[in-house]
């Protein structure tokens, strides 16, 4: 995974750079929105992205998901919505929210009763 994704990573970083000197100061404030799988809270949706294949050829809905996930993601950010609040506009809604594309690959959590007090 690491030959894969550190030119990924060092690729991404330097897109980044360039955005960020192309960008005057008439664009500020900028922000990061950080998308990512580990980002995910519920662990059997991060498996099920993790999971994915890394090929040209997965399911229509497996692709779908990734797309709707990232859109999901930045949407949903906090760090996003700030930046759009500092611009005086709304952010949109995503479609389908990360806890939707999710719910399928949800692992229930067992929890114990607590006793009343």
């Amino acid at each position: 995974m690491a030959a894969i994704g550190t030119p990924i990573d060092a690729t991404s970083f330097q897109l980044l750079g360039q955005l960020d000197r192309l960008i005057d100061d008439r664009f500020k404030p900028k922000s990061l929105v950080l998308v990512g799988f580990d980002l995910i809270a519920d662990p059997g949706c991060r498996a099920y992205f993790y999971d994915m294949a890394t090929s040209w050829a997965l399911p229509r809905q497996q692709v779908e998901d990734l797309i709707a996930l990232g859109e999901a993601m930045v949407l949903q950010s906090p760090r996003y919505r700030q930046f759009v609040a500092a611009l005086h506009a709304t952010a949109p809604t995503p479609p389908r929210s990360v806890e939707q594309i999710c719910q399928p690959h949800h692992i229930a959590v067992k929890t114990t009763a607590r006793d009343a007090d």
